[in-house]
């Protein structure tokens, strides 16, 4: 029997699969940091914002690292639960990232002129998630991802 899974999800999948182990790394770094910090008392040695920034980010990345990879091994099963939670996740987790590199390219046309610095990265971001947006949302892929028996909506 021929797979219907279209090379566009399988791609996909293994990208968002690995955005969420680096996301997991990254929080057990923080985490480490954040305990190795309390262990070693940090409000003596002053480093009393460095821990709460630790504990917010690295709960942060180890939630959505792993919802990343749930929805990634749930794309390449083809559920439906997977491809919105996909598109939510890079909706809460892009967007804002990138109205921050929005803020940064308007200071920088400011500072140095249009061609000045990095100016272009965050708006490649902003047009690879909206493709990624536009691809999960495409009729034939939405098709792959229909409703079988046993799957949940999100």
């Amino acid at each position: 029997m021929k797979d219907k899974r279209p090379i566009g999800i399988v791609i996909l999948s293994a990208l968002v699969i690995i955005v969420g182990v680096l996301e997991v790394i990254m929080g057990t770094i923080g985490l480490s940091m954040w305990i190795s910090t309390t262990l070693m008392k940090g409000e003596a040695c002053g480093m009393v914002g460095l821990m709460h920034f630790l504990s917010y980010s690295t709960s942060f990345f180890l939630v959505f690292g792993f919802l990343s990879i749930y929805c990634g091994y749930g794309m390449l099963k083809l559920k439906n639960y997977a491809r919105i939670g996909t598109i939510i996740l890079i909706i809460i987790v892009g967007l804002p990232l990138n109205i921050s590199g929005v803020m940064y390219i308007i200071a920088m046309i400011l500072k140095k002129g249009l061609f000045g610095g990095y100016v272009f990265i965050p708006i490649l971001i902003l047009g690879i998630i909206g493709v990624i947006v536009w691809y999960l949302n495409l009729p034939y892929v939405k098709l792959c991802f229909t409703t079988t028996k046993g799957d949940t909506k999100l």
